[in-house]
């Protein structure tokens, strides 16, 4: 084990069985209250643009976004959820993977990712849509394009400079010998309103 060998920290993402101590926010808790956001805007047929892999983070957002949807009393449809990879090309693929099915297009989306957000509403606008009035976009970390991007985006923002400084201090403190077992940390997480949510217009 590791992390009884020498001073270790994670940051952000961390592993529950590893016994080390980590620094991270609510991710469950920060995804339920961004698509509860939503719901409260109107929105009942919301898309969600994930990852597929086993980091804690993605894990915990997809089961944030399911309870929130559930919670309300809507259908949880798998065909809601695309497959990216936190990039901007790949928020451009699941959103037109979105709207190859007219049928199933959903007037909001989360995304797990600030650039996946900003690429699923590129190719949202290139075909002929309007953020937010035909369909509300929101993401996740808060990175400086987030509010420099048109429409600028609501996004989950994370205490991205507390949370680096916190697991240093921590790290310190098990060098000195300060710390006797492993600490689970969990900073406030915010939700920042933008310009790429709305209330819902389409109604089926």
């Amino acid at each position: 084990d590791i992390g009884q060998k020498f001073p270790v920290v994670q940051c952000c993402e961390y592993k529950e069985d590893a016994h080390v101590s980590h620094v991270t926010i609510n991710n469950f808790s920060a995804a339920y209250k961004a698509v509860q956001y939503l719901i409260g805007l109107g929105h009942k047929k919301i898309g969600m643009i994930s990852c597929n892999n086993k980091y804690i983070s993605t894990i915990q957002r997809r089961a944030g976004y399911k309870k929130a949807v559930e919670d309300a009393g809507l259908a949880f449809d798998e065909d809601l959820i695309k497959i990216g990879n936190y990039g901007f090309k790949s928020g451009i693929r699941a959103a037109k993977q979105f709207l190859s099915k007219k049928g199933n297009l959903p007037t909001a989306v989360f995304a797990i990712s600030d650039s996946m957000a900003i690429g699923a509403i590129r190719c949202f606008k290139e075909n002929g849509m309007n953020v937010p009035e035909d369909i509300s976009v929101i993401g996740f970390d808060d990175i400086t394009y987030a509010s420099m991007y048109e429409p600028m985006l609501t996004t989950i923002s994370q205490p991205q400079v507390d949370l680096g400084c916190e697991a240093m201090e921590l790290l310190l403190m098990q060098i000195r010998g300060d710390v006797n077992k492993p600490k689970s940390i969990f900073l406030d997480h915010e939700l920042i309103v933008r310009e790429s949510t709305g209330k819902c217009s389409r109604h089926w």
